[in-house]
């Protein structure tokens, strides 16, 4: 991981980590088929070479059938901390890197606590993983597709279905 910068003799102070460390782009997660190892090499970075380590995290949260397997999305929907669609009680979908995903409300002092939890269970969760800082990407509410993601999630007194509504 490090040696190759050593033996070209590049500095080095801050071992980055970008969205494929994640468990199919769910934040809070590890992939333990690419990278079971990230917290002992982690660990060995920090501690042998004095350096620092820097996940990325994105404010999307993965949507995905199965809500029971990804804390972030389990505890975000029980805790209603996403921003919700207009005019309905459903949280705001958009598409990002991970596909479908939901934006925690930043402006709730619940969602804040929400967040913060989250690190302390993907710490916890993964040998105690040490993490120097934090690189927040994605931090609104982005959107790559046009209009609603999925034409289901769209509600029936959604805005965007009445005629007066022009966007812009």
């Amino acid at each position: 991981m490090v040696e190759n910068y050593e033996k070209f003799d590049l500095p080095i102070d801050t071992m980055w980590a970008d969205i494929d460390y994640m468990d199919d782009y769910k934040v809070f997660t590890i992939s333990q088929s690419r990278y079971k190892d990230l917290p002992a090499k982690v660990h060995k970075i920090r501690h042998e070479y004095n350096m620092t380590f820097v996940p990325i995290m994105d404010a999307g949260v993965a949507v995905r059938k199965d809500v029971s397997t990804i804390p972030a999305l389990k505890t975000g929907l029980e805790r209603k901390v996403f921003i919700k669609q207009a005019e309905s009680d459903d949280p705001l979908t958009a598409g990002v890197w991970c596909g479908n995903a939901y934006f925690p409300d930043f402006y709730k002092s619940d969602t804040n606590v929400w967040w913060s939890d989250m690190f302390d269970h993907m710490v916890k969760t993964y040998d105690d993983l040490e993490v120097d800082g934090v690189w927040l990407d994605m931090n609104e509410a982005t959107n790559f597709c046009d209009g609603y993601c999925i034409e289901e999630e769209r509600p029936k007194n959604s805005l965007r279905n009445k005629p007066y509504y022009v966007p812009g």
